[in-house]
């Protein structure tokens, strides 16, 4: 079995991130083919405990093509962040479109 976790914040500085690696972790475990989609600062890799990085792909925020801080649910985040409900116009259509490219070619 093969699956894909997506998560559109920080793997490893929110408890969503947490959860999903330590299910991931459990998972691989039992032979279960894991790859994680998520976003992050760009330039800034996270430190996944027992996930090689070919399992882990990245949407890099604060670049050319997401030019603002990881979206998250809350206002107080461990990181520099933004707010899912800001998520509008010009802010929406890159987010999807970076996300879309991301699954596409995991997928592929």
């Amino acid at each position: 079995m093969k699956v894909l976790h997506v998560l559109g914040q920080r793997p490893e500085k929110t408890g969503s991130g947490i959860y999903m690696h330590a299910i991931m972790r459990k998972s691989q475990a039992h032979g279960i083919s894991n790859h994680m989609v998520a976003g992050i600062p760009a330039g800034d890799l996270p430190k996944l405990t027992g996930l090689s990085g070919d399992r882990c792909s990245y949407v890099f925020f604060e670049s050319e093509q997401l030019p603002f801080p990881v979206t998250g649910m809350s206002d107080v985040m461990p990181y520099r962040s933004s707010l899912f409900r800001d998520l509008k116009g010009e802010r929406l259509s890159a987010y999807k479109q970076a996300f879309g490219r991301a699954l596409r070619e995991i997928v592929q």
